[in-house]
């Protein structure tokens, strides 16, 4: 997705597959019922899905019907921990 000469057809199948994928993930958070994609709460997963999910704008990836994932990115980089180390790599 980050190819500047990425073939259409490329593009849309891949787009197709992150919808795809969105929407399970979308789903299981909202399954979850405690804002994280395992039930015991804060852990990798949600901070590497968070870091995938700051790629979006950059490859031209609407998540706006993705709330809840969007929230999650949201959350994740809010935490003071993120905030720090964004600040250290100069990405704050």
């Amino acid at each position: 997705m980050f190819a500047p000469d990425l073939p259409d057809v490329v593009r849309d199948r891949q787009l197709a597959n992150i919808k795809r994928r969105m929407t399970q993930v979308e789903a299981m958070l909202s399954a979850s019922g405690d804002d994280h994609m395992l039930p015991v709460g804060f852990t990798q997963a949600d901070a590497l899905l968070a870091v995938i999910l700051s790629w979006a704008p950059h490859v031209n990836v609407d998540l706006s019907p993705y709330p809840e994932a969007s929230a999650l990115r949201d959350r994740v980089f809010a935490r003071p921990a993120a905030q720090k180390a964004m600040k250290e790599e100069g990405l704050a």
